[in-house]
């Protein structure tokens, strides 16, 4: 896992003009395995794990998405969102929806349907806690 995190961390300080040592679909590629991961630890009942990835995932959107991240990185981290919604519907929710309203290019069908069970997921928590 430590070795994700030096690739992501790499990838973000380098400027998106140079020869790069991770490419962007290599990037993308580990944002999806992280989702993947995430979803996995609370299968093992590792909730502590799952939630500090998934807050990470949601501040990543909320601090690099609008400095110019290629799209295939970008529909990544939204799917690692996804995949780590349970542990905090409603930051995951708050997260897509802002992104969505940012969003540059047109928000493809699957990442609206994620968005709307995220919400449907919400209800149902605040349904049970009621």
């Amino acid at each position: 896992m430590k070795n994700l995190w030096l690739v992501l961390n790499t990838w973000l300080r380098q400027a998106r003009t140079e020869q790069t040592p991770f490419q962007d679909v290599c990037v993308a590629a580990v944002f999806r395995l992280l989702g993947r991961l995430g979803q996995l630890g609370l299968k093992e009942n590792l909730p502590m794990s799952f939630q500090i990835l998934a807050k990470s995932n949601n501040q990543f959107v909320t601090q690099q998405l609008s400095k110019g991240i290629p799209w295939e990185v970008q529909l990544s981290v939204i799917c690692a969102i996804h995949d780590l919604a349970p542990s905090n519907p409603e930051s995951a929710l708050k997260t897509l929806e802002s992104w969505r309203k940012n969003s540059t290019q047109p928000v493809p069908p699957a990442v609206i349907k994620c968005i709307t069970q995220i919400r449907f997921l919400c209800r149902q928590t605040k349904s049970q806690i009621s």
